[in-house]
């Protein structure tokens, strides 16, 4: 979903929340070269005009402390106003450092002459724990957008 995505939107820490947030914020783009918490998008199927169909993945604690990725899917808003549910990505077993965690979106802003196509960065840092062994991991993958934002 994310390759051929489009409005790529970065959640930064201390300055956008996921939910609740202002909504019309997953209309437009952000990039965050220096990193974020979370990110959403519109997918290849999805009305540019409606923030009800984005969806967002973000690094956060669950109840127990324990660091996770997480996927909300909407509608986030209407009549009556539904609770979206955040699904865990991440098994149990596998603690995430969310400080170390994150998302990094370059040229998600529509072209201004610099002529790049969207970047999504995203990085995972944590320990898989089990029968009483830590194993500690870093993985990092990239993509770039397909369509071209010229």
């Amino acid at each position: 979903n994310l390759r051929t995505a489009y409005t790529y939107h970065c959640f930064v820490d201390g300055q956008d929340e996921i939910l609740p947030s202002q909504l019309t914020a997953l209309n437009y783009a952000q990039s965050c070269p220096l990193g974020g918490y979370g990110t959403s998008f519109e997918t290849d199927s999805g009305n540019a005009n409606d923030f009800n169909d984005q969806e967002i993945y973000y690094f956060a604690e669950d109840e127990e402390g324990i660091g996770s990725l997480w996927k909300l899917s909407g509608p986030y808003a209407g009549v009556p106003t539904p609770t979206p549910v955040p699904t865990r990505l991440t098994p149990e077993e596998l603690e995430l450092d969310i400080n170390l965690s994150g998302f990094f979106v370059v040229g998600a802003e529509a072209p201004g002459g610099d002529q790049r196509q969207p970047f999504i960065t995203m990085r995972m840092v944590g320990e898989i724990k089990f029968r009483n062994l830590a194993t500690p991991f870093f993985l990092q993958t990239s993509v770039s957008q397909r369509l071209i934002d010229i």
